[in-house]
């Protein structure tokens, strides 16, 4: 016997989702978010990529965010010490760049890219890129079938309520009510041979999507190794 319920729990569910706003007029600004700490007696000027200069006061702290991938960053204290360096920041992450003066003068954390992890990284961020994208509309597909299998679950539990009121008072010496009682109950057996089919393949397309999903998880967690590794984490 099918109910609500029933057809619910018999749907694959989703272990891992990709992580969207709940409302479409909400919009969250999830590029990285970078605050300078600055460990010197000096004022310390940073210059970001093509941003506006941030100016970070003695023993003092300021924030920005920055677009994704690699960053080059120019910073100077007091207009004579100076250090460039170049960082990987990701979207939805936090970081913290902290500058000092030493006899070397002007440092900051973390280490620089290099060529071939510069040329790796930019490689990664591309594909997940894409494949992020790739994710979200093949989640959103699964969303469109689950929700047409449960309306389906739905119109198959009123069919069988009528087929089982039917039954109840059908006269078996009326042709025509033995007629009326077929064709709802073949009506009923339809559905549920659609339903079936529906749902099997809507759990292809979960096994698919989470499939695709793990790989990119691990994907990612390379690239956040990377950056964690260059930026002194």
């Amino acid at each position: 016997m099918y109910n609500r319920k029933t057809l619910r729990l018999a749907l694959i569910v989703l272990t891992i989702a990709l992580t969207v706003p709940a409302r479409a007029d909400v919009i969250v600004d999830t590029r990285p978010l970078v605050e300078f700490h600055n460990a010197s007696d000096k004022v310390v000027t940073v210059h970001v990529s093509a941003l506006s200069d941030v100016r970070v006061d003695s023993q003092g702290r300021a924030q920005t965010r920055v677009p994704e991938g690699i960053v080059d960053i120019r910073a100077s204290a007091g207009g004579i010490h100076t250090v460039s360096l170049t960082k990987v920041f990701l979207s939805g992450k936090s970081y913290t760049l902290r500058f000092w003066l030493d006899r070397a003068g002007l440092r900051a954390t973390g280490s620089v890219v290099d060529a071939t992890t510069r040329a790796e990284v930019t490689s990664l961020l591309a594909q997940i890129t894409a494949e992020r994208a790739d994710l979200k509309l093949a989640k959103e597909m699964i969303d469109d079938e689950e929700t047409e299998l449960n309306a389906l679950g739905d119109r198959i539990k009123a069919e069988k309520d009528k087929v089982d009121a039917q039954h109840a008072t059908v006269d078996k010496n009326t042709a025509d009510d033995v007629d009326a009682y077929n064709l709802t109950a073949d009506i009923l057996n339809s559905d549920r041979e659609r339903y079936h089919d529906a749902l099997d393949h809507y759990n292809d397309n979960v096994g698919a999507y989470n499939e695709k999903l793990t790989a990119f998880k691990v994907k990612e967690k390379h690239l956040d190794d990377i950056a964690d590794a260059i930026n002194g984490h």
